[in-house]
């Protein structure tokens, strides 16, 4: 489920991305800066449960956080995320799926010209 999700994700922000890509190219030198962070934000070094509370429901947003805790889950048989939500993470994915797809359908001909 894990897996799924970060594909979901992953084809959902990759197709919003290309879209941003193609029509700003300024958005690339943006992305840089905003997704390097994301590997720290996303509880990959660190367990979110030992974070303060605060910083904790912030990162909650993160829908990467869910995906992280799912696979840790899966590894670890005694690891049980409680913050995990699996309705939330796929719900973001199908949200950028769509929005990807939807963008992707209305600027083909201008980013193939562009190309």
């Amino acid at each position: 489920m894990a897996l799924a999700g970060a594909v979901l994700i992953g084809l959902g922000v990759g197709s919003v991305n290309a879209v941003l890509f193609g029509l700003f190219p300024v958005w690339g030198s943006i992305w840089n800066v905003i997704s390097r962070p994301l590997f720290l934000a996303s509880g990959v070094i660190f367990l979110l449960e030992d974070l303060p509370r605060v910083l904790r429901e912030i990162l909650w947003w993160n829908p990467l956080v869910h995906v992280t805790g799912l696979f840790r889950q899966g590894i670890y048989a005694g690891y049980e995320p409680e913050y995990v939500n699996v309705f939330f993470m796929f719900f973001f994915g199908l949200t950028a799926t769509f929005f990807g797809f939807l963008l992707l359908r209305k600027h083909h001909r201008t980013l193939i010209e562009r190309a």
